[in-house]
């Protein structure tokens, strides 16, 4: 009695709006016995919040969120004879979002497993995906000026003739209810 209470929908699909949501109410018991209950009449009554109508009315429109990571629709490298110090990346994404992508040489001992998501993003290598395709041009291990960071930087441009493991990540754009950034991000598996 005089409690707020919180209605879970399932079943809905992410990314969707929903214009019409009703709600419907009923007491357990008219009489402190069980025998009629109370219920909510779609709009006729003099108390608004027990009209069904004006219920929808105030919930109005509601638009699920986007639970879903990115996945990359397109990810190709240039043929590396067309630029000899630079690896090219181009990519696209199902929706929008941001992809980071990160070098190592191959005789560098580093594999998959070293390159975590952590890793990947303090390269500094990324582009903003919106609608079409995007590229990335490494010309340096990372994009970073040493004399700016606090850690131990790789700066070791790319270097012709010698063979690099790529490794890219993204998240998406998505936001909340009131319009705030709330990213949804690839899995380690993914990179």
């Amino acid at each position: 009695y005089n409690r707020d209470v919180h209605i879970v929908l399932t079943g809905l699909v992410e990314k969707t709006q929903y214009n019409y949501i009703y709600c419907f109410a009923q007491d357990d018991e008219a009489n402190g016995l069980g025998s009629t209950p109370n219920k909510m009449v779609w709009n006729s009554g003099s108390v608004a919040g027990s009209k069904v109508a004006q219920v929808q009315i105030g919930i109005g429109s509601v638009t699920t969120l986007d639970d879903s990571p990115p996945s990359f629709t397109k990810l190709q490298i240039q043929d590396p004879t067309a630029v000899n110090i630079k690896i090219v990346v181009t990519f696209a994404l199902n929706e929008a979002g941001t992809a980071y992508c990160r070098v190592a040489r191959s005789d560098s001992g580093e594999t998959a497993a070293d390159m975590t998501i952590n890793r990947i993003i303090t390269a500094s290598w990324s582009g903003v995906y919106n609608a079409s395709d995007v590229t990335i041009a490494i010309d340096n291990l990372e994009n970073v000026v040493p004399s700016l960071t606090n850690r131990d930087d790789e700066v070791a441009e790319i270097m012709q003739s010698t063979q690099y493991d790529v490794y890219c990540w993204a998240r998406d754009n998505a936001v909340d209810t009131r319009g705030e950034l709330r990213y949804n991000y690839m899995i380690q598996d993914y990179v």
